[in-house]
């Protein structure tokens, strides 16, 4: 059974309001949002990585000025041990500040099954922000980001610019430096009220297999090509992503040290030596030597020390 309908589950413990696909029930009490979503509960990092990140948001927004909202999709929890592991991981994410929107509709591609991580991992489901009308802006963060320098800027800044043009999807383009055309879904600054009926979220989730995407890249091939022309692009540092770190040398020398979001992409933030079991070295873990290899590891004990 699914976690979320157990009995004395996180539905009747917690402050957990449901997303349909038909209608948000966010309450929303700020104008602004920084939204992220947890779509599988495999690897208990990625919880831990969220309450991280709502740790470094709260250096710079309080709770009157910023709602943070985590959407979980509907079936999180199933391949938790114990019901207790589970509640105590909801309970944690509730701590660091998180408003729990649970059971938010899984979205897949419909012909295509388990491809790839992308599509292990149900991204398409992120396509859910474009629901959060309550809110004038949203600031989307992937679960593995990290806000190291202050980003209110992307309010008070690029939000009422992009207003002002038109452009509801702000997002950095990926690997700027070589001249990519798309852009990385990992940060995205969106404007619900500005979505085009032609291009509302229930029109997307509709059009997922009609609109000719890459779809080894899930929903950021879907978004690439829907606004391919007309995002409003951020600059890199809002979206540092640690790959440029070997393969992007001269952006990374120039705005390394001016990063305000942090991506950890290659190497996530407990990809590193440190969390590799002192009493059972096991070499062929090869995802602990992750922070070495891309030579990221200050990055990496950033995330420890959080």
């Amino acid at each position: 059974m699914d976690f979320w309908q157990r009995p004395g589950g996180p539905a009747n413990l917690h402050q957990c309001k449901p997303l349909s696909n038909k209608h948000s029930t966010v309450h929303a009490t700020t104008r602004f949002a920084v939204v992220s979503m947890l779509t599988s509960d495999r690897s208990r990092f990625y919880t831990l990585s969220a309450i991280k990140l709502a740790k470094s948001l709260r250096w710079w927004f309080s709770l009157e000025e910023m709602d943070l909202v985590m959407l979980v999709t509907d079936g999180f929890g199933i391949s938790t041990t114990s019901d207790a592991d589970f509640f105590f991981n909801v309970m944690e994410l509730q701590n660091a500040g998180w408003n729990i929107i649970c059971k938010v509709p899984v979205i897949e591609h419909p012909n295509v099954v388990n491809t790839n991580r992308f599509h292990d991992i149900k991204v398409y489901s992120k396509l859910s922000i474009w629901a959060l009308t309550e809110y004038d802006a949203i600031l989307y963060l992937d679960s593995d980001t990290l806000v190291i320098r202050n980003p209110q800027n992307l309010f008070t800044v690029h939000y009422p610019a992009m207003k002002r043009t038109g452009m509801l999807l702000g997002a950095v383009r990926d690997r700027p430096d070589k001249f990519s055309h798309g852009f990385n879904a990992g940060v995205l600054l969106l404007i619900p009220t500005l979505v085009n009926q032609s291009w509302t979220f229930h029109s997307m989730v509709e059009r997922i297999a009609s609109v000719p995407h890459n779809v080894d890249w899930a929903e950021q091939g879907m978004l690439n090509v829907i606004y391919k022309d007309s995002f409003y692009e951020l600059h890199y540092i809002y979206n540092g992503n640690l790959v440029s770190k070997l393969q992007d040398t001269y952006l990374w020398s120039q705005y390394s040290n001016a990063i305000s979001i942090v991506h950890y992409t290659v190497a996530k933030g407990w990809m590193s030596l440190r969390h590799l079991p002192m009493l059972s070295l096991d070499f062929n873990s090869y995802e602990y030597f992750s922070c070495w290899y891309h030579d990221v590891d200050d990055f990496c004990g950033l995330w420890d020390s959080i």
